[in-house]
């Protein structure tokens, strides 16, 4: 199923549920929307909170990532596509109980989500084929960067409009209170869910960079995080998410 065009990532677009709370009162469970959760004895947790058809191939994405290994989430939209914003909720207002009590017990958390193929980046408006990486997660985020570079997708880790750093970002609500966050672009979501051997290539080199961390624990410092965290700041920076 190729995503639909209904799909949007803009700042414009007022999301009909402010919470989570409240997408649960109006919408049907198992009809509207459905949760998938698998809690792993992992301290990684990778969530995909637009997933189904809000944010095409997410959750496959996601769930590819996380592998047998890490902790999953993903809010699928179910039926019907509708408009984007019917069923999203901003990634810094995300509260589905159980996601949150996920990331809690999680050190960092992966956040993936889908942007439209031409949401530009400095001026660049024909860009469907690069992942934007965000988070308070600084390092990471451009290690991830690196590795799936080096793996021949393209990927940048900063200049780009969805930054990720806000702090109730659900990326950022792990442990160390910093984490990473990708905007696939819809058309290399689908190629991705089209290509079980691609995804797989995607999906490996994520989860490699990540290994890299796990294997050095002293790497998983606030020296590798967004000025903002470390200085405990509170307000956030501005950002589209």
């Amino acid at each position: 199923m190729r995503a639909q065009k209904s799909e949007r990532r803009d700042v414009m677009t007022k999301d009909k549920y402010c919470c989570y709370e409240h997408l649960e009162a109006g919408e049907v469970r198992g009809r509207t929307y459905d949760t998938v959760l698998k809690n792993r004895a992992s301290n990684i947790a990778v969530v995909a909170p637009h997933g189904g058809w809000i944010e095409h191939g997410t959750t496959q994405i996601a769930d590819a990532i996380a592998g047998a290994n890490y902790s999953f989430y993903s809010l699928r939209g179910l039926g019907h596509p509708r408009k984007h914003s019917d069923l999203h909720i901003t990634s810094h207002k995300f509260n589905d109980p159980d996601c949150l009590a996920l990331v809690a017990k999680s050190v960092v958390v992966v956040g993936i989500h889908g942007r439209q193929n031409g949401d530009g980046t400095k001026g660049e408006w024909h860009d469907d084929q690069t992942t934007w990486l965000g988070g308070l997660h600084i390092s990471l985020r451009r290690s991830i960067a690196d590795a799936l570079r080096q793996s021949e997708f393209k990927a940048i880790a900063s200049d780009h409009d969805l930054k990720g750093e806000e702090p109730a970002n659900i990326c950022n609500l792990g442990s160390m209170k910093a984490g990473v966050q990708l905007e696939i672009p819809r058309k290399l979501r689908n190629e991705l869910v089209d290509s079980a051997s691609l995804l797989e290539k995607f999906a490996a080199s994520v989860r490699n960079e990540i290994e890299k961390y796990l294997a050095n624990p002293g790497r998983f410092t606030s020296v590798d995080c967004h000025p903002l965290h470390r200085r405990g700041n509170s307000s956030s920076p501005k950002s589209l998410e």
